[in-house]
């Protein structure tokens, strides 16, 4: 056992340390590695595939209309089978005490209709099916 004397924030303070290596050992210390992500770490678990990135919003190309936020449905303003018309109203959603109307992307007709009034939604999903 040494003692030494630390001085942390101008306090000093005396401690007893228990050198463990013999001190004249011409063995240098490891020197610390920083970790990077491309550094595998051992024992860790693979990493998880990221979630595939969902559309937030309907395209003319894509043959979904698709909730452009969280929400509620509160309505459908059409039928399946029904043709619709690009800019035409199609679902009726409730999200933070406002409605928004979801507007069809492009001339169609409705081949599915995949939510229900009072069913809860998340950005991205699909709510109805193009031809």
């Amino acid at each position: 056992m040494k003692k030494l004397i630390v001085t942390v924030n101008g306090v000093s303070y005396e401690v007893e340390v228990e050198i463990l290596e013999d001190a004249d050992s011409t063995e240098p210390y490891p020197i610390p590695q920083a970790i990077t992500p491309s550094t595998p770490i051992a024992g860790t678990p693979p990493a998880y595939a990221p979630k595939p990135p969902v559309t937030p919003f309907s395209s003319a190309s894509d043959n979904y209309l698709r909730a452009p936020m969280n929400g509620k449905v509160i309505d459908i303003k059409a039928k399946q089978g029904e043709p619709i018309k690009s800019g035409q109203v199609v679902v009726e959603l409730e999200a933070m005490k406002m409605k928004t109307n979801i507007y069809a992307p492009k001339d169609g007709t409705i081949k599915a209709i995949l939510v229900a009034p009072g069913n809860l939604v998340e950005s991205g999903q699909k709510l109805v099916e193009f031809e």
